[in-house]
């Protein structure tokens, strides 16, 4: 794949070259098993929303994450890297990179604070409200698609997550705004083969000094298997994290660069060249967990999860959408309204949503159904089912084990107080049972077409 940039402005401008054998690729989920295809050719980065200088290895990096997905076996650049970047592709990701400057030394990046990737959603505004208060912000403010026909799924509204932005920033904190429009080279977008949580950091690594990359995960990232489409033979706690305690890995360490690499390792080894690794400080919060944080701190209202368009809080469309909807009603103690549940189910992406065996964020669901208030015959039933599982009371705190293992040390203090404004902890006993925790599957009585 070769790359080339224009400079219009203050829009960068790349148009790519792809091969014959880079038009497509597979994601390494089982969700989205099915390929996902390159529909476009060129996309913009805002240079006005950029630093004034980029080293060379940082922007190419940034480039390496949007299309790696699709890069071959060759990847030409617009601009040469150092000799260490492109020994780094070429062994940990099987990909020559170049041209290679060989006079060109990687970037010094000093710590001077970790950067958050703010989408707008729940789960990174909750990241917001626990990490340091001068973490630096960095809202992902996409390119909208300008021309008809264009990628269904790109995200083209983004009314609610600026006035989230707006309002951090009006409480003092430090957001940046990055502006690209990467997203619309796919069609679906391949995540979670992409890494876009690191592009925005990494071109504002050294000019910031950001050594320490967060993004809104939840708990399921790093301790559940989260959204997994193709039927599952059991939803349990994984007892692998990432300081590399044994267990069944997570399913992007399951996943194999070109150089027979672990994708995780690899990613690794590219990040420590520049003297930078990401975090995951808000997985100790399940979803449920982190909607709670949102709900009792002056954000709620504000925030918007979800990859369609719309002018309120939720699409009224994606199974993301009603769980996040429900666990507000719950949070509220409202009952939910009969033709809101029946709007729902009448959407055809949520047609099988109770139809498999164990559902995306089985255990968030679990939750919903052990506590919602419906007299829906369809939740009734969920309802009834779901009380044969352990209270999941637990999932709306903080897993602390988490805070003493994963949280980096060098603001695990003040997570500690932050989430405590918001989250009470677990108790010893609860945190038992959630490393022990596994969960039925919908029975063939309950699951629809069975009985729904």
């Amino acid at each position: 794949m070769r790359v080339e940039l224009a400079i219009k402005a203050k829009m960068w401008e790349f148009t790519i070259h792809p091969q014959e054998d880079e038009l497509s690729g597979r994601s390494f989920l089982p969700r989205d098993a099915g390929e996902f295809r390159l529909v476009n050719t060129r996309f913009y980065l805002d240079g006005g929303t950029l630093p004034a200088e980029i080293h060379p290895d940082l922007l190419a990096g940034a480039l390496w994450m949007m299309l790696h997905p699709v890069v071959g076996a060759e990847l030409r650049l617009p601009l040469a890297v150092s000799p260490q970047f492109n020994q780094v592709l070429r062994h940990s990701f099987g990909v020559e990179v170049g041209p290679v400057d060989q006079s060109l030394a990687p970037p010094d990046v000093r710590f001077g604070g970790p950067a958050l990737l703010l989408s707008g959603g729940l789960d990174s505004a909750a990241a917001a409200l626990i990490l340091p208060d001068d973490v630096r912000l960095i809202f992902q403010d996409r390119i909208p698609r300008a021309v008809a026909g264009a990628v269904p799924s790109a995200l083209v509204h983004l009314a609610q997550q600026r006035k989230l932005a707006q309002t951090l920033a009006g409480m003092g904190r430090e957001v940046h705004r990055h502006r690209d429009g990467h997203e619309q080279l796919f069609e679906p977008y391949p995540s979670p083969n992409t890494n876009m949580t690191l592009i925005a950091p990494l071109l504002r690594a050294e000019a910031l000094g950001l050594t320490l990359m967060e993004y809104g995960a939840v708990l399921a990232d790093l301790y559940f298997e989260g959204y997994t489409l193709a039927e599952v033979g059991g939803w349990r706690f994984r007892k692998e994290s990432r300081r590399g305690q044994q267990g069944e890995g997570r399913p992007k360490a399951r996943f194999v660069t070109r150089s027979g690499m672990n994708f995780e390792e690899a990613l690794t080894g590219l990040l420590s060249l520049f003297g930078m690794r990401s975090g995951a400080t808000s997985a100790g919060m399940s979803e449920v967990a982190t909607a709670l944080a949102v709900h009792r701190s002056p954000l709620r209202g504000l925030t918007y999860s979800c990859h369609q368009r719309s002018l309120h809080t939720a699409c009224l469309a994606c199974d993301k959408c009603f769980r996040k909807l429900l666990l507000q009603h719950i949070f509220d103690d409202q009952d939910v309204p009969d033709d809101l549940v029946d709007y729902y189910l009448s959407r055809p992406s949520l047609a099988g949503l109770f139809s498999r065996r164990f559902m995306d964020f089985h255990h968030v669901w679990m939750y919903v159904f052990q506590r919602v208030k419906s007299g829906h015959p369809v939740l009734a039933k969920l309802q009834h089912w779901a009380q044969d599982a352990p209270d999941l009371g637990f999932l709306a705190k903080w897993y602390v084990r988490h805070e003493h293992e994963v949280v980096p040390i060098e603001y695990r203090a003040e997570v500690a107080t932050n989430v405590r404004k918001y989250l009470e902890p677990m108790s010893q006993g609860e945190q038992a049972i959630l490393e022990s925790l596994e969960l039925p599957p919908l029975s063939d009585g309950v699951r629809r077409g069975g009985g729904l």
